[in-house]
């Protein structure tokens, strides 16, 4: 199989991840978001933490897409196994993580 560093698998799902526990923790992710950028982000902007996020990736030359370290739509329901098994990462989302949620923020990040 393939190996990704586990940092680099955590920051190639943060852009689609963020974008979904946004609402539920806007605050936090604004406050994140101006921890890594130095300025206080856009208010309006739906997914600040998650372009902040990429954006660092881009500059350091990370790739930022599952896509560009091998993974197609086809590996979403083995990706989406595996994370179902992270129960302690899972269990701290501030909104509730299944199996749909999962295949989403995957498929977003390819």
């Amino acid at each position: 199989g393939r190996f990704v560093p586990h940092g680099i698998a955590c920051a190639l799902t943060a852009h689609a991840a963020f974008g979904v526990t946004h609402p539920a923790l806007p605050a936090r992710h604004r406050e994140a978001t101006r921890l890594l950028n130095g300025s206080e982000p856009d208010v309006a902007d739906p997914n600040p933490l998650g372009a902040a996020v990429r954006s660092l990736m881009e500059r350091i030359g990370v790739p930022t897409r599952l896509a560009a370290v091998g993974y197609g739509a086809d590996d979403v329901p083995a990706l989406v196994a595996g994370a179902e098994k992270q129960h302690r990462l899972l269990s701290c989302a501030p909104l509730p993580v299944d199996a749909n949620l999962l295949a989403r923020v995957f498929r977003e990040s390819l």
